[in-house]
């Protein structure tokens, strides 16, 4: 969820999945290596499709006050708020990208659940290569960011 006392430089970690995707394409669009994934991002529909596999598998950021509501619309209280910031180790956070790659990077060499085919294991070992790459370029350094939210 959104934190709206969020700090800069705080990340809420599903939040960077959306980030991954774009550092991602811009990466395809511009390097010869993965000149094979083109169409696809050029393929509006298609990519909105892949859109909504990544956003069942990582749920797009909603704002703290939305799930207040839920609450007090399926008739809890809420008493209480508090913000937490933790840290999140980028390695680890790697590896459960990397568990779920489909969901965060579909689009290079498709999936089953969009195409209908599953990728090849050669667009496999790309898709972890850009997960990776894309998250040392979010992170250039660190082994860990600060990751913010009520609890």
């Amino acid at each position: 969820m959104h934190n709206p006392n969020g700090r800069p430089g705080e990340w809420i970690i599903d939040e960077t999945v959306a980030k991954v995707n774009d550092i991602a394409a811009d990466l395809v669009r511009t390097e010869p290596e993965f000149a094979d994934y083109r169409a696809t991002l050029e393929d509006a529909t298609l990519m909105s499709r892949h859109e909504k596999l990544r956003e069942k598998v990582f749920v797009p950021v909603r704002p703290l006050d939305f799930y207040l509501q839920a609450f007090q619309d399926a008739g809890f209280s809420v008493l209480h708020v508090f913000e937490e910031t933790i840290f999140a180790r980028v390695d680890e956070w790697y590896d459960l990208l990397r568990t779920y790659h489909d969901g965060v990077l579909s689009w290079v060499g498709g999936s089953e659940k969009v195409e209908g085919r599953p990728p090849s294991a050669e667009d496999v070992r790309r898709r972890l290569f850009l997960i990776k790459y894309s998250l040392e370029k979010l992170f250039p350094g660190q082994d860990s960011f600060r990751a913010p939210g009520p609890t």
